[in-house]
């Protein structure tokens, strides 16, 4: 990494010098350009963290979006300050030096962002907990994995990604599915997410095998570049895409007509035929205080003009007259 370069001095003579030629992220030592990589995903893993918690400071309401993907670059921010300060490294059976950070990021960090994919579609509790279940499984089996020997570590890792194609398969299957019941502007959203999703939570085992905890076939710097790749594309750019969608996020339970979507109903009112009331539906540009079917108190406690009934004028009689005109009086 370094080159020969001629400088001209003011007598006109070619001086030959060395200069070192600065290639990213190696002009270093090879230890000290993964330190420098590391660093890099701490920045911008903390500037995600800063940019999306004051996005959401002046927010009203869908705040929870933004204390999730805050969280999720706040998680990555830890990791790889962790790691830039050689901290957390273990050495496996081979010999080579894994860095656990990364795997309890892990288990963090894919469960949060699952939780922002699930609010745009308004998936159930169990779902959240499902997910949540088989994403910590997952970062198990890979992080076994990472410690064992050759021959165990290929049946953890194949052990973890039976459970990363589950995740998959719902992601574009179920969530998928009821992404479409949502909105149209909701549903093209949750499109592009779940599409980038999958393509980075894709590389994440990928470079596992390919790098230092199995095949040993890639570099140790440009493994934590790569890393450092996906997860500014997942933590940062996700975030990005979702949370700039402000007008999209405000019709997350709305069907493309207008009406409630029967996901976010199901919370609260039972499915047709298991008894209790029916869900009220809300046609297109009318308020939730319009549905028909509100309340009588409601209305009751509503003047008559704001129900648009006209005025009556007022029937009662002055005091002291009655109705002959001379109540009281006498000649």
């Amino acid at each position: 990494f370094q080159c020969h370069t001629l400088l001209f001095c003011s007598c006109g003579r070619a001086v030959p010098c060395r200069a070192v030629l600065w290639v990213f992220p190696y002009a270093l030592t090879p230890a000290m350009g993964i330190t420098v990589t590391f660093g890099i995903g701490a920045g911008v893993c903390a500037l995600g963290a800063l940019v999306f918690g004051a996005m959401g400071i002046p927010v009203k309401d869908k705040k929870e979006y933004y204390v999730v993907q805050a969280f999720a670059s706040l998680s990555g921010f830890f990791a790889y300050l962790a790691m830039t300060l050689e901290q957390g490294r273990r050495e496996n059976v081979d010999g080579e030096m894994i860095n656990w950070p990364r795997f309890l990021d892990w288990a963090f960090f894919f469960p949060l962002i699952l939780t922002n994919l699930g609010f745009l579609v308004q998936a159930r509790l169990s779902l959240f907990l499902y997910l949540y279940g088989v994403s910590a499984l997952m970062v198990a089996g890979f992080t076994a994995g990472a410690y064992t020997h050759a021959g165990e570590k290929y049946v953890l890792w194949g052990v973890g990604m039976l459970f990363f194609f589950n995740i998959a398969g719902i992601v574009l299957g179920q969530m998928s599915r009821a992404a479409e019941e949502q909105n149209e502007k909701v549903s093209k959203l949750f499109s592009r997410l779940s599409l980038l999703f999958v393509v980075c939570f894709t590389g994440y085992p990928v470079i596992w095998l390919l790098g230092r905890s199995g095949l040993q076939e890639m570099s140790a710097g440009m493994e934590a570049l790569l890393f450092v790749i996906l997860d500014a594309l997942l933590r940062v750019v996700f975030g990005i895409l979702l949370l700039t969608q402000k007008d999209v996020l405000h019709l997350v339970g709305l069907r493309g007509g207008g009406h409630v979507n029967q996901f976010a109903l199901d919370r609260t009112y039972p499915r047709p035929g298991a008894g209790g009331p029916s869900p009220p539906s809300m046609p297109a540009g009318r308020r939730p205080g319009a549905i028909a079917g509100a309340p009588a108190a409601r209305m009751r406690s509503q003047p008559p003009e704001a129900m648009g009934a006209p005025r009556v004028p007022s029937l009662d009689m002055p005091r002291g007259r009655g109705r002959g005109g001379g109540g009281g009086g006498g000649a």
